[in-house]
């Protein structure tokens, strides 16, 4: 037998407070994973363990009457620890600096949920040796994760609020390569990064201010940081991030810069910046990234003025552009330059009539294959003109424009596969009444969905 799954081992196994091996249960020495679950007597696993050799995985959940893992009675066996939903566990593995060595722990996963009385992890200097994965949730009392084993290379902690520190020491595994924080409302540092982070991610962690006093670590390849409101700057510099793939800031309301040397150009492809309220310019040197395929600039108010722009314009190498209409017309009259492009979605362009916009020489690029027009308040009509050079135009998707009234009188690109219209009434009534018309603008338009019905 391989694995067992055991519901309510506590009240199977009599009144005695802890698991017992006897003559009736001589399959647990064969085991090679083991979940417990609901045993609401169970208070210790002295017994069980001992005659685990071959477990390799242990999964723990629902046992509220298990305050702590007496360190000595996990088998040497066990790499992949797993316990949930115990809500009186207050000490995850209880044990002492001069404990024998060789009863250490050697797990090398470790995931804990929803323990809310849990206030440390380990009561000895390490928590294990071995680790390799650790990851805790949901465990609202812990304050620090201790003393991080050197071998840790996945870190992840989410809605822990009050977590204070990641580490005991403020220095976290020189080993580390993924680091990942969520909801963690009272951390204010993340500590030294070490030198071996790849993927950086941050969400909602309100008291943090920097990510570093001076530079990243070199080897990070992905940077995402979300919903922190206090955060002020990144770093000094990201010039040494050769290696960085992604940068996704979003709902940073503090930030008002970057590092005044820009981005590093050799690897970036997709850079996202999105509700930065106070950011007043983009990075320098845009133009320089030549390996930048994805650009997304929502809704940061303040990138109004020229002067909020790159005065060389946006890498050529752009694909994918997402952009909101008060930073649009800062670009506009480069788009043309953008030979590479081919997905443009505009929103939240409050005075515009009409699209695109011939008075103020809007000259779309001409490789486009997909449009998004998203929250044009005042737009009525959609330029013959400006649409006739589309000529690989295969995707339109047009929402909230409740003035825009019908579609081109010359009709649409006969290239056009999809169309997609919402929250635009006064469209929506002129295409179902003109949708049996042969000559309707919509009439060799493969597929067409209005708020979501498939029209055709």
């Amino acid at each position: 037998m391989s694995v067992l799954n055991i519901p309510e081992f506590g009240n199977q196994f009599g009144q005695a407070c802890s698991l017992q091996t006897g003559p009736e249960t001589p399959f647990l020495s064969r085991l090679s994973a083991l979940v417990i679950k609901d045993c609401n007597d169970l208070k210790s696993l002295q017994g069980i363990m001992e005659h685990s050799a071959y477990l390799g995985r242990l999964v723990i959940k629902g046992c509220d009457s298990l305050t702590s893992i007496a360190e000595g009675q996990l088998p040497s066996s066990l790499k992949r620890l797993e316990i949930s939903s115990c809500k009186n566990l207050q000490c995850l593995l209880n044990g002492s600096e001069d404990s024998n060595h060789s009863n250490a722990s050697l797990v090398e996963y470790l995931y804990v949920s929803q323990c809310p009385a849990l206030e440390s992890l380990s009561s000895r200097v390490q928590l294990s040796e071995t680790l390799q994965h650790l990851e805790i949730q949901h465990c609202k009392r812990l304050k620090t994760l201790g003393q991080l084993a050197e071998t840790l290379k996945h870190l992840e902690t989410k809605t822990c609020h009050k977590l204070e520190s990641l580490s005991s020491s403020g220095q976290l595994p020189n080993s580390l390569e993924h680091l990942s924080i969520y909801d963690c409302g009272n951390l204010s540092s993340t500590g030294q990064l070490p030198a071996s982070l790849q993927h950086l991610e941050i969400k909602n962690c309100s008291k943090l201010t920097s990510l570093s006093s001076g530079q990243l670590p070199a080897p990070l390849k992905y940077l995402k940081i979300s919903s922190c409101q206090s955060l002020i700057s990144i770093a000094d510099s990201l010039q040494n991030l050769s290696n960085l793939r992604e940068i996704d800031i979003f709902f940073c309301p503090s930030l008002d810069s970057f590092p005044a040397d820009g981005l590093p150009n050799s690897n970036l492809t997709i850079l996202s910046i999105q509700y930065c309220y106070k950011l007043v310019a983009l990075p320098s040197f845009m133009h320089t990234l030549n390996s930048l395929k994805e650009l997304n600039i929502l809704n940061n108010i303040n990138l109004v003025s020229l002067s909020s722009f790159p005065q060389q314009g946006f890498p050529s190498s752009l694909t994918s552009l997402s952009i909101t209409g008060l930073q649009f017309y800062q670009v506009m009259k480069r788009l043309h330059k953008l030979t590479s492009l081919i997905s443009l979605h505009i929103s939240g362009c409050q005075d515009a009539m009409s699209f695109p916009e011939e008075t103020k020489a809007i000259i779309l690029p001409t490789c486009l294959t997909r449009l998004t027009l998203d929250n044009f308040v005042m737009l009525e009509s959609l330029s013959p003109k400006g649409f006739r050079n589309l000529t690989s135009l295969e995707y339109l998707s047009i929402s909230k424009c409740p003035a825009l009234t019908s579609l081109p009188k010359e009709g649409l690109l006969s290239s056009i596969l999809e169309l997609h219209i919402s929250e635009c009434s006064q469209l929506k009534d002129y295409c179902l009444r003109n949708r049996e018309r042969h000559k309707s603008e919509m009439a060799n338009i493969p597929y067409v969905k209005i708020d979501g019905k498939f029209i055709h």
